[in-house]
């Protein structure tokens, strides 16, 4: 799912600060077969997400959630960051 995060990386020039900003950063990211797989998992299923996406947001130019972007997220917890943003993209996609 994460092929591209050294481009993607090359292409930030600063991580996003907002979820909107975040879930377009990934949908840079991701193949379509990747946002297929993930628009077709059922909304309980996202949890399953946590221990492959969360990774490779971290790993990625995101790995450094800021207090902007966690404040937005409603969470300062790290783990619930992410949940949120795994979230979104979901929706959106």
């Amino acid at each position: 799912m994460t092929k591209n995060w050294p481009a993607l990386k090359l292409e930030l020039t600063a991580p996003p600060v907002t979820i909107p900003e975040t879930v377009e950063h990934l949908l840079l990211v991701f193949s379509n077969e990747d946002k297929l797989a993930i628009s077709a998992m059922n909304q309980e299923d996202l949890y399953n997400l946590h221990f492959t996406l969360s990774p490779a947001i971290q790993n990625g130019r995101l790995n450094q959630v800021d207090s902007q972007l966690r404040a937005a997220c409603g969470t300062y917890h790290p783990d619930d960051v992410y949940h949120v943003i795994i979230g979104a993209l979901w929706r959106t996609l």
